[in-house]
């Protein structure tokens, strides 16, 4: 079951923009940021099982959800767009290219490559602060939508730019998340090895936003991931990986002109 919350746009005509969290197991809490895009878009928020007060009543493959949003996305009567954040980012394209009818997918922060994940491991190992390891210790002790939000909330730099950090440690501190999403979910990125192949087919709009200051996936590595599917680019300065939390006037302005035109940005 797919929960969806609308927030209709002040423009006239406008188009639909679904919103997919990150995580996996993130609810759509994460990225409320983007509220200001009513300005131009009907927003359509996602939340997937166990999140934002959806029960988890049973495992789902990707595909599987990507079919659910699929079908969601064609029961809009307007041009839609789909954008996903990190992991979200590998759901907003299976969707859109299975939907048939959406017109382009966003990706933000997304590690569609092998590549790219190995070097978030990396990252995240070398980066770990003690209250992070010490948090990491109790999720794996004992596994709760609690434990899965303090360890989160404890990723610091490798999350949000520097004058961020505390407001977003409070975001995903309180957010209505799914440690079982996040247990069902985690292991399907590295079963998705044609997706880029896949997106480079497709012939939707792509776009592919990135922080500068990424503390997990570094940007040229994100850039690369972006041309092998065909993505046009923009990097965001000042910004980490929850670029739409760090500098979310920016990223709302590339949304709008990327979406405005076909999409050159680069």
């Amino acid at each position: 079951m797919i929960k969806l919350t609308h927030i209709e746009s002040t423009a006239p005509n406008a188009p639909a923009l679904f919103l997919i969290p990150g995580g996996p197991g993130l609810s759509s809490g994460t990225l409320r940021s983007l509220d200001l895009l009513s300005r131009s878009f009907h927003l359509y928020y996602v939340d997937l099982p166990g999140t934002n007060g959806i029960p988890f009543d049973r495992e789902r493959s990707l595909t599987r959800l990507a079919e659910d949003l699929a079908d969601e996305i064609r029961k809009v009567s307007r041009p839609a767009f789909v954008l996903g954040h990190s992991f979200g980012g590998f759901l907003a394209a299976e969707a859109a290219i299975r939907s048939g009818s959406a017109i382009g997918v966003i990706c933000v922060s997304t590690p569609f490559s092998k590549e790219c994940q190995d070097i978030a491991v990396e990252n995240y190992v070398d980066a770990r602060s003690p209250e992070l390891k010490v948090a990491e210790e109790r999720w794996e002790r004992a596994p709760s939508d609690a434990s899965f939000r303090d360890w989160l909330s404890r990723y610091g730099g490798m999350y949000f730019s520097k004058n961020k950090e505390a407001d977003g440690a409070r975001l995903l501190a309180r957010d209505v998340c799914s440690h079982q999403l996040f247990q069902s979910l985690r292991a399907e990125a590295r079963r998705l090895g044609t997706l880029l192949s896949r997106l480079k087919e497709w012939r939707g709009r792509k776009f592919f936003i990135a922080g500068n200051h990424d503390g997990l996936l570094p940007v040229e590595v994100q850039k690369r991931d972006a041309a092998l599917g065909g993505f046009s680019f923009a990097p965001v300065a000042d910004a980490s990986h929850f670029v739409m939390f760090d500098q979310p006037e920016t990223v709302a302005g590339l949304i709008e002109s990327f979406c405005a035109t076909e999409g050159r940005t680069q």
